[in-house]
C-alpha cells in the first residue's frame, strides 16, 4: 500500500532538489578548503592570494621583534592590512605552524559564527531552515571567507553582542562591544555615528573608550612606530578593482581612469552619506534600520569593502530585510551576492581597462550590496514601528508586516 504526502509536505522532487542543492554547497565549500590548503594558501613558493598567511607573518614578526608590516616576513604582492591590535590578538597563533594555526584559526572562526546565529535567532524567535542554510553556502563570501582565511566571522561575534544589546537597551555593553569591534577593524568607526544622531551619549563613550584601550595596548606592546608602518602599508594599495571588493571605489576603479577614480569615489562616498543620514533623520528611530544601513555604508564607502564582510550585520540586516519590499529588480541585484567567486573575472584588480559587461559582472558584489542598502533604507516597515514609540526602540514584531513569501 504506497501512502501520499500529505497537503502540507512538499512534493517529493522538492525534497531531493533540496537534499541535491545542499550537497552541491557543501563539496563546492570542500573544494575551496582543499584549494586553500593545499596550494596558494598556506605555499610560499607560488603566488597566493590567501589572507591568512599575510596575518600569520605578521605576528611572527611581533615575535621576533620585527616591524609587523614591513620586516623580513613581508610578502607581495599583498600585505597584510589589518590594524596592530588585530596583529597583537593573533600573536598566539604563531607559536603553531602555520598549517595547524590555519585549522585553529578556522576553528575560531566557524565557532564565533555559530554563536552568531545562535544570537540573531534567539533574538528574533527565528528557527534555522534548509533555505536560508543555503543561501548561507552559496553566499560568495562564504567561500572567500574560507579559501582566504579572512576574519569576518570572528567579527560577526562582537558585532551581534553590540545590536543584541543596543536593542535591549543596554548602551554601556552595547558601546563595549561596539568598540572592540572597532579596535579589530577600523573600517567599522562610521557606526558610533548612529549613536551620534541618536544621541546615546553613554554608548557613545562605552565605544570610543574601548577604541581608545584598544589602541593604546596595541601601541604598548607592539611599538607606536606600528601604527605609522601600518598607515603607510595601506597607503600602498592599489587592489581596489578586485571583484570581492564591493565598495564604491572598487566600482570606481573598474570603469574610471586613475585620474578621476579618487575624487568620484570621495563624491559617491558623501552622496551616500548624506543621503543615509537624511533617511534615517527623516524616518526617526528604529535600531535595525539603522545599524543594517550603518554597517552597509562602511562597506560602500570604504575603500576595500570586501563582500565577505556582509555577515557581520547579519542580524539587524535579517530583521531589516524582513520587512523590505523586494521586488523583482532587487531580487536580481541582491542575486549578485551569490555569484560564485573566480567565474568570469576579469584582471586582477589592477588599473586596467575593462569592457562594460566584464566591469558590471566584476562589480556584482557592489551592485548587490547596493540594493541591500537601499532596501533597508526604504523598508516600509519601519515607518509604522516608528509611530509606535517616540523614544527608544520598538522590540515587537508583527506578523502580518513579514511577507508572505519570506516566512
Amino acid at each position: 500500500m504506497t501512502r501520499t504526502r500529505g497537503r502540507n509536505h512538499p512534493p517529493l522532487w522538492l525534497d531531493l532538489a533540496r537534499a541535491l542543492a545542499l550537497a552541491g554547497a557543501v563539496l563546492y565549500l570542500a573544494l575551496g578548503v582543499r584549494f586553500a590548503w593545499e596550494s596558494r594558501l598556506l605555499n610560499p613558493n607560488v603566488y597566493h592570494t590567501g589572507d591568512f598567511r599575510y596575518f600569520y607573518l605578521s605576528a611572527e614578526a611581533w615575535h621576533l621583534g620585527y616591524d609587523l608590516y614591513s620586516g623580513p616576513n613581508a610578502v607581495l604582492p599583498h600585505a597584510n592590512l589589518n590594524a596592530p591590535a588585530f596583529v597583537l590578538s593573533l600573536t598566539p597563533l604563531a607559536l603553531l605552524p602555520l598549517r595547524q594555526a590555519l585549522i585553529v584559526w578556522w576553528l575560531i572562526n566557524l565557532v564565533a559564527c555559530a554563536t552568531a546565529i545562535a544570537i540573531v535567532l534567539r533574538e528574533l524567535s527565528l528557527r534555522l531552515t534548509w533555505g536560508a542554510v543555503l543561501l548561507g553556502l552559496v553566499f560568495a563570501g562564504t567561500s572567500a571567507q574560507l579559501v582566504l582565511g579572512q576574519v569576518a566571522w570572528l567579527c560577526m561575534l562582537p558585532a551581534t553582542l553590540a545590536w543584541r544589546d543596543w536593542r535591549r537597551q543596554k548602551p554601556v555593553y552595547a558601546g563595549l562591544w561596539l568598540g572592540l569591534l572597532i579596535g579589530v577593524k577600523p573600517l567599522f568607526f562610521p557606526v558610533i555615528g548612529i549613536a551620534l544622531l541618536r544621541k546615546q551619549h553613554r554608548l557613545l563613550v562605552a565605544a570610543l573608550a574601548t577604541v581608545l584601550a584598544t589602541v593604546v595596548v596595541a601601541g604598548l606592546a607592539c611599538g607606536w612606530s606600528a601604527y605609522g608602518s601600518w598607515l603607510r602599508t595601506g597607503g600602498g594599495v592599489y587592489w581596489y578593482g578586485l571583484p570581492l571588493n564591493a565598495s564604491l571605489r572598487g566600482v570606481v576603479a573598474r570603469f574610471a581612469g586613475e585620474a578621476m577614480e579618487r575624487p568620484l569615489w570621495i563624491g559617491a562616498s558623501l552622496l551616500v552619506v548624506g543621503y543615509t543620514t537624511w533617511r534615517l533623520r527623516r524616518r526617526g528611530p528604529d535600531v535595525e534600520r539603522e545599524l543594517a544601513a550603518a554597517f552597509l555604508v562602511c562597506l560602500l564607502i570604504s575603500p576595500l569593502g570586501w563582500v565577505y564582510y556582509v555577515p557581520v550585520a547579519l542580524g539587524p540586516l535579517i530583521a531589516s530585510l524582513r520587512r523590505a519590499e523586494w521586488r523583482w529588480w532587487s531580487i536580481i541585484g541582491v542575486a549578485g551576492l551569490f555569484w560564485p567567486p573566480g567565474i568570469g573575472w576579469g584582471t586582477e584588480g589592477l588599473p586596467v581597462e575593462r569592457t562594460i559587461g566584464q566591469g558590471i559582472l566584476d562589480s556584482a558584489y557592489a551592485i548587490g550590496l547596493m540594493v541591500l542598502w537601499h532596501l533597508c533604507l526604504s523598508s516600509r516597515a519601519y515607518e509604522a514601528r516608528a509611530k509606535q514609540t517616540a523614544v527608544g526602540y520598538n522590540r515587537d514584531w508583527d506578523s502580518e508586516d513579514v511577507p508572505a513569501a519570506l516566512a
